[in-house]
């Protein structure tokens, strides 16, 4: 099933033009509805927060957030006009970036994030935000590195294969983009054949499933001493990749966000735009 209906998260940040950028070639390439996302960044208060001082201090971040949001849909809506784009809305969320863009994701067939920056921090984004929103959006997420232009993506992939659940769920929901691609590679990593989990021959079956979906696939077999995180972004590299397609694997535990090393390690140290699904 082709992307009808994308979103991707608008803020002041100083990459957010270049991530409605990518998103916007990637709706107009798909045929798909744009919707840019504006949150607000402000979790549900108790009452107690409109009473007093409190009142006054959370009334004005509440005005000068509010002012950002509706000035990056201004900036949104301004910049998918120039690009010609002819489906496309703004929103705004009155809550917290996370909560919001897993929301929006659930409505929507692709989401686009940007990765997280320590020296751009804006408000309701934290340390955490691509991988809470990552678990909890039971979508495919397109991670958006933080430096680096991207004009084209799709043409040539990497696909991350372990033969687990969460890898399974990415290349199904990465198959639009795996379909009209010049080339995509499966790589496996110091795969060993299991009962529950590579065949006799690591990466063989899910090559025959994309296959049989008109993907032009090799496999690559690879065995190192590296961290698989970075034996994956060397080879993206190597190959000049455009878009990593992997599982996220983790959980959220009372708000606390636990990823594995390799998702995590590829999150930190990216390059290219990473799809990843949980």
């Amino acid at each position: 099933m082709p992307y009808r209906s994308i979103a991707v998260h608008i803020n002041r940040s100083s990459r957010c033009k270049e991530r409605v950028a990518l998103a916007a070639s990637i709706a107009r390439n798909f045929g798909a509805h744009l919707i840019g996302v504006a949150a607000t960044g402000l979790a549900a208060l108790s009452p107690a927060w409109g009473q007093g001082e409190l009142g006054y201090y959370y009334a004005d971040i509440e005005r000068r957030q509010r002012a950002a949001c509706e000035e990056a849909m201004r900036d949104f809506d301004e910049q998918v006009r120039r690009l010609a784009l002819e489906s496309f809305e703004h929103r705004l969320a009155e809550d917290e970036d996370t909560r919001a863009m897993a929301l929006s994701a659930r409505y929507s067939d692709l989401l686009i994030i940007g990765q997280n920056d320590e020296h751009d921090p804006i408000i309701g984004t934290g340390s955490n935000f691509d991988a809470e929103v990552v678990l909890s959006a039971g979508r495919p997420v397109i991670v958006v590195p933080y430096a680096g232009r991207f004009d084209t993506i799709g043409k040539d992939i990497l696909v991350c294969w372990d033969a687990s659940r969460e890898a399974a769920r990415a290349v199904t929901d990465a198959l639009p983009f795996l379909t009209v691609a010049d080339r995509v590679q499966v790589v496996v990593i110091n795969a060993t054949p299991s009962l529950d989990g590579h065949g006799a021959d690591p990466g063989a079956d899910v090559a025959s499933y994309l296959a049989r979906h008109g993907v032009p696939v090799d496999v690559v077999q690879e065995r190192t001493d590296l961290d698989v995180n970075l034996a994956i972004l060397n080879r993206a590299a190597e190959q000049g990749s455009d878009l990593i397609v992997m599982g996220g694997y983790g959980h959220s535990r009372l708000r606390e966000i636990l990823l594995g090393g390799v998702t995590r390690g590829i999150l930190e140290a990216m390059t290219v735009p990473v799809l990843v699904s949980h």
